[in-house]
C-alpha cells in the first residue's frame, strides 16, 4: 500500500501542476511563482469542467477530465500569451526577472516544498499503520462516500453532491435529493483515484499530504515573497514558521478531518499573494495587475469550490490591508497637514464601512443561513480563550509558547512600520473572532464566527494562519538582533548560521516542549507533536478496542468478504457500528451512509420504517414495502452484540435502530450468510433474483458462509468464525 500511496502522491502533484501552470505561464509569470499558483488554478479548471459535463448529461471519468482540463487551460494560456506579446497585459512577454532573482525564487520555492513534504511525512503520514485504512473521525465518512459516488456515477459536479448518485443508490437514499457542496477536494481525490487505480482512502491520504506538504508551503513562500520582497531572511523564516503551527495545517487533517477546509486554506496564501501583488505598488516577479487577473480569478473560484469560508478568511486578513491602502490613495498623498489627516481618516472609515456592510449583507443572505446559524457550544471563559489564543492552543492542542513568543515579537515589529502594521491588525481581528467564538454565546458569536460554522478548529486555523507572517518576522528580527554582536566582516555568514539555528530552535520548541493537558486524574504532560501523532495513530496505539476505532482491520477484512457476496446489491446496516465507512472505503452499497440526520425532517418514510421495524419484515406488509422500495437485499451487522460504537457514541440513539439491532439468526425472514466473531451478514428472504447474486453465491456458500436452513448455534472458533451445526 505504501507504494500506491507514494505513486498517488507523485501523480497528484503532476495533476495539480500541469493544467494550472499553463495560464500562469501564458500570463508571463516566472516558473517558481507559476508553480506556486498552479494548484489553485487547476482545481478551478477541473471543477468547472466537471460542472459542464454534468449540465450536459455526459458521464465523466478521470482521463476525460484531465484531457479536457488540459485543452481549456492550454487555450486560456495561449490567449494570455498572445495578449502578453502584444503588450495587452501591461508588459511585453520578453520581460523577465534577472537570473539571480529567478535563481533565488527557484531555490526558495524548492526549499519550502522540501521542508513541507518532510514535515508532512513525519506528522501526517508516518502515524498511519496502513494508508488504505481510514483515519476515523467525523466528517471524513461523508468525504470518502462522496468521492466514491463521483466515481460510481460519472457525475462530478459540485452542484449535485450526494453519496447516492447511481441508479441503484437513488432508490435507497434516506434523504432524497442532491445539493450544492464545495467539492473541489473531492474532484481532485476522485481524479487521482481513477487515474492511479488506488482505493479512495489511499488517494485521499495522498491528496491531503500533497496539499499540506507541498501546496501550502509553496503558497506561503509566494505570500511571504510578496509581503517582504526585499527581506529574504523573513521569507526564509516563513518557510519554517508556517510548518510549526499545530492548528494548521496539521490539526485540520488529524484532529477533525476537515479535508476540504484544509485544502482551501492551503490554496489561500497563493490567492492572497496575487491580490497583494495586484494592488500594491511593489509586485513580486515584476507582475502587472492585468497579468495576474486571470490566475487570481482562478484561485478565487478554487477557494469557492474547495470551501467558501476560505474567502471569508481572506476577507478577515485583507480587511485591514484594504483600509491601509485606502489611506495611500494618490490623491490623498498629494495633500498635506490637517487635510491629509482628515482625508486619510475619511478613506479609512469609508473602506472599513464598506467591508462591514458587505459582511453583514452576506451574513443575512438567505443562501448563507444554514451556515451562519450553525452553532457550536463555547468551551472556555473569555480569559481562558484569550490564553489559548495567545499560546496558540487553538485546536485542542497543547500550548506552543515558544512559537507564540516569536509571534508577539513579530507583531510588535510589524506595528512599527506602516507597510506591515496591518498584519498585526489582521492577527488581532482573527484573535477576536476566536475568543468570541469559543468563549461566548449570542448574536455576536454567530456574526463573527458563523461563516466558519462557529467551529473552534476552523477559527483556530484562521488565527494560526494570521500569525504565520508575524512569526517569520519575529524570527528574522531576533536573528538581526543577534547578528549585531558579530563583527561586520562576518555578519553576512553569521546571519545565515543564526537563521538556521533559530529556525531549528523554533521548530523544536514548537513541537517538543511538553505541556500539561487534561484535568484531575487525567492530567498529563504532552507535546504538540505527540498530540498530533496520536490523532492518526493505528488502533493498537489508540486503545486497541472498537471503542477507540470502530472500523479496524478485522471489520475491513470482513467487508471484503461481504463485498464478494453482495456485489452491487443494497445492504441495510446500522451505521454507527463502523459500517458507515463501507461505501466510501469498500464500495458496498449501504442503505445508511450518513453520520447524522436520522429521525429528523427530510428522512424518507421507508428509511424510518426500516430503522425501527425491520425485524418484523416476515409479518409486516409495511416493512416489506419499505424494503421493496429501497431494493435492499441484505442486512449487515458489524457489531451484533451492540458494541463497537466508539467515537460515534454521542450521535448514536439505540431506539432509532431497534429494527436492525434486533435481528439475529432466529429472526424470521432473514438467512445468515456470513459470520465472523460478532459480525453478521444476513440475506433478506424473498428479495431479488439470481441476477443480483455474485457467481460465488449462486454456486453455493464459500468457507464461512451459511446456506439457507442452517443455523449458527455453536461458539466462536479460534479464527473468530462461528461453528455451524446442521439441524
Amino acid at each position: 500500500m505504501w507504494g500506491e500511496f507514494f505513486f498517488s502522491f507523485a501523480l497528484g502533484a503532476m495533476l495539480l501542476l500541469v493544467p494550472g501552470v499553463l495560464p500562469c505561464r501564458g500570463a508571463g509569470m516566472g516558473w517558481p511563482y507559476a508553480l506556486a499558483v498552479a494548484p489553485g488554478c487547476s482545481i478551478a479548471v477541473y471543477s468547472l469542467t466537471a460542472l459542464v459535463f454534468s449540465l450536459i448529461g455526459v458521464p465523466l471519468n478521470g482521463a476525460v477530465l484531465l484531457l479536457m482540463a488540459l485543452v481549456i487551460a492550454g487555450a486560456v494560456g495561449a490567449v494570455l500569451w498572445m495578449m502578453a506579446h502584444k503588450g495587452a497585459l501591461g508588459f511585453r512577454a520578453a520581460e523577465a526577472s534577472s537570473p539571480s532573482e529567478a535563481g533565488y525564487q527557484a531555490w526558495g520555492l524548492g526549499l519550502a516544498v522540501v521542508l513541507g513534504v518532510l514535515v508532512a511525512l513525519v506528522v501526517l503520514v508516518k502515524p498511519f499503520a496502513d494508508p488504505a485504512m481510514p483515519p476515523q473521525a467525523w466528517d471524513n465518512v461523508f468525504h470518502f462516500g462522496t468521492v466514491r459516488a463521483f466515481l460510481d456515477s460519472g457525475d462530478w459536479s459540485f452542484l449535485n453532491v450526494s453519496q447516492y448518485k447511481t441508479m441503484v443508490d437513488l432508490a435507497a437514499d434516506p434523504f432524497p435529493g442532491m445539493r450544492f457542496y464545495p467539492a473541489g477536494w473531492h474532484v481532485a481525490t476522485a481524479l487521482v483515484a481513477d487515474l492511479s487505480g488506488v482505493s479512495v482512502v489511499v488517494a485521499a491520504n495522498a491528496v491531503n499530504a500533497l496539499f499540506a506538504g507541498a501546496v501550502f508551503p509553496a503558497g506561503m513562500f509566494l505570500l511571504m515573497s510578496t509581503l517582504f520582497p526585499e527581506k529574504r531572511m523573513v521569507v526564509a523564516m516563513g518557510s519554517v514558521s508556517c510548518l510549526c503551527f499545530a492548528a494548521f495545517p496539521w490539526a485540520l487533517y488529524s484532529s477533525w478531518q476537515l479535508f476540504p477546509n484544509a485544502a482551501a486554506t492551503a490554496v489561500l496564501p497563493s490567492f492572497l499573494a496575487l491580490v497583494l501583488a495586484m494592488t500594491g505598488r511593489r509586485r513580486a516577479d515584476g507582475s502587472r495587475r492585468r497579468q495576474l487577473a486571470t490566475p487570481a480569478v482562478f484561485c478565487f473560484l478554487s477557494l469557492g469550490v474547495l470551501q467558501p469560508n476560505a474567502l471569508f478568511s481572506a476577507a478577515v486578513l485583507l480587511m485591514p490591508y484594504c483600509v491601509w491602502r485606502a489611506t495611500q490613495w494618490s490623491a490623498i498623498r498629494r495633500l498635506s497637514g490637517w487635510r491629509a489627516l482628515a482625508a486619510r481618516m475619511l478613506a479609512a472609515l469609508s473602506a472599513g464601512g464598506v467591508a462591514i456592510v458587505a459582511w453583514m449583507a452576506l451574513y443575512h443572505a438567505p443562501f448563507m443561513q444554514s451556515v451562519v446559524n450553525y452553532h457550536w457550544d463555547s468551551y472556555a471563559t473569555v480569559p481562558e480563550a484569550l490564553r489559548n489564543a495567545l499560546s496558540l492552543a487553538v485546536a485542542y492542542n497543547p500550548s506552543q509558547w515558544v512559537l507564540a513568543a516569536f509571534v508577539v515579537v513579530g507583531a510588535i515589529v510589524a506595528l512599527r512600520r506602516p507597510r506591515t502594521a496591518w498584519l498585526s491588525v489582521s492577527y488581532i481581528l482573527a484573535l477576536l473572532i476566536f475568543v468570541v467564538t469559543t468563549a461566548t454565546e449570542g448574536p455576536l458569536k454567530q456574526v463573527l464566527g458563523g461563516f466558519w460554522y462557529t467551529d473552534p478548529c476552523r477559527v483556530g486555523a484562521l488565527l494560526a494562519f494570521a500569525a504565520m507572517p508575524l512569526a517569520a518576522l519575529g524570527l528574522a528580527s531576533c536573528c538581526a538582533i543577534f547578528a549585531k554582536v558579530v563583527p561586520a566582516r562576518l555578519r553576512k555568514s553569521a546571519r545565515f548560521v543564526l537563521g538556521a539555528v533559530l529556525g531549528i530552535l523554533c521548530f523544536c520548541g514548537s513541537y517538543f516542549v511538553p505541556v500539561e493537558q487534561g484535568e484531575g486524574e487525567g492530567r498529563h504532560l504532552e507535546t504538540p507533536f505527540e498530540f498530533l501523532v496520536k490523532q492518526n495513530a493505528p488502533p493498537e496505539d489508540a486503545g486497541g478496542s472498537e471503542e477507540a476505532r470502530p472500523y479496524g482491520e478485522a471489520k475491513a477484512a470482513f467487508a471484503e468478504e461481504v463485498k464478494a457476496i453482495v456485489g452491487d446489491a443494497v445492504v441495510i446496516n446500522q451505521p454507527y457500528d463502523g459500517s458507515m465507512y463501507l461505501y466510501g472505503v469498500d464500495g458496498i452499497h449501504l442503505l445508511y451512509r450518513y453520520m447524522s440526520g436520522y429521525g429528523e425532517e427530510g428522512e424518507a418514510s421507508a428509511s424510518r420504517i426500516i430503522r425501527e421495524h425491520l425485524n418484523l419484515y416476515a409479518t409486516d406488509p409495511e416493512v416489506q414495502e419499505a424494503v421493496r422500495r429501497t431494493q435492499a437485499r441484505y442486512v449487515l451487522l458489524l457489531s451484533a452484540d451492540g458494541g463497537g460504537i466508539g467515537r460515534f457514541t454521542h450521535a448514536y440513539r439505540a431506539e432509532q435502530w431497534e429494527g436492525i439491532n434486533a435481528i439475529d439468526p432466529d429472526t424470521p425472514g432473514f438467512t445468515l450468510v456470513l459470520a465472523r466473531g460478532n459480525m453478521r451478514l444476513y440475506r433478506i428472504d424473498g428479495t431479488g433474483d439470481a441476477s443480483l447474486l455474485t457467481s460465488g453465491e449462486a454456486q453455493g456458500p464459500s468457507s464461512g458462509d451459511v446456506p439457507k436452513g442452517v443455523s449458527a448455534t455453536g461458539g466462536a472458533g479460534e479464527d473468530g468464525a462461528v461453528s455451524l451445526e446442521l439441524p
